[in-house]
């Protein structure tokens, strides 16, 4: 397939093409693995917090409350069981518990092929030919890249500027974060969770073509 590369320099225009693999930019979501893989990054991202105390953790007596027959109770060795009032956890949380969800290699790169047709196909997904930094002044450089103002409409827009890890630079890194709703990174950091959560994407043809490279 080929998607047209957009320049802003003077107005919007088209600057060429670049061919990009149907097995990559051209399939048919899948839903399900999208699901998997996006919930598994919310799973290794969470810490657990909760602490509960165990039998062994509560303050209580080794004695036994009462003879184990003879009174009409029930039998009882100490008061820490779990089932009495004070008691311990039988299963406690702990700082140490890990909700890790491991993801194959080749379920993650999938996934993220799916996201990318899927944004190709909802006309999600831009290819520019290089983002403009004039200065260090956000103005200017808003005035130079016609498509960061998608990101200022109101109600704001999350969009996505990916580019190739030589384009990153301090002048880029200064302006954009004063952007509303734009968000920058470099092909390599680009993964299906943090796709999802932009409503728009903007590729570099170095960005582009490195991350086909790299699926």
């Amino acid at each position: 397939m080929r998607l047209n590369i957009l320049s802003f320099e003077s107005g919007i225009s088209y600057v060429g093409s670049v061919s990009l693999s149907d097995s990559i930019f051209a399939l048919k979501p899948n839903n399900t693995l999208i699901h998997q893989v996006t919930t598994s990054y919310r799973s290794n991202s969470r810490i657990a917090q909760s602490v509960q105390k165990s039998r062994s953790s509560v303050k209580h007596s080794t004695r036994k409350p009462w003879v184990q027959k003879g009174s009409g109770r029930a039998r009882a060795g100490m008061s820490s069981s779990p089932i009495w009032r004070g008691g311990g956890r039988a299963f406690p949380c702990s700082l140490y518990k890990r909700y890790s969800v491991k993801i194959n290699k080749k379920a993650y790169k999938k996934a993220l092929q799916y996201i990318l047709s899927d944004f190709v196909t909802k006309d999600k997904l831009f290819i520019v030919n290089e983002v403009l930094v004039l200065s260090t002044k956000t103005r200017l450089t808003l005035t130079s890249n016609m498509y960061m103002n998608i990101a200022i409409q109101r109600p704001p827009r999350p969009v996505l500027i990916v580019v190739e890890k030589t384009e990153m630079n301090v002048e880029m890194y200064l302006v954009l974060r004063n952007v509303r709703g734009v968000s920058t990174m470099s092909y390599a950091e680009v993964n299906p969770y943090n796709l999802l959560l932009f409503n728009k994407a903007f590729f570099t043809l170095k960005g582009i073509l490195k991350l086909q490279e790299s699926l």
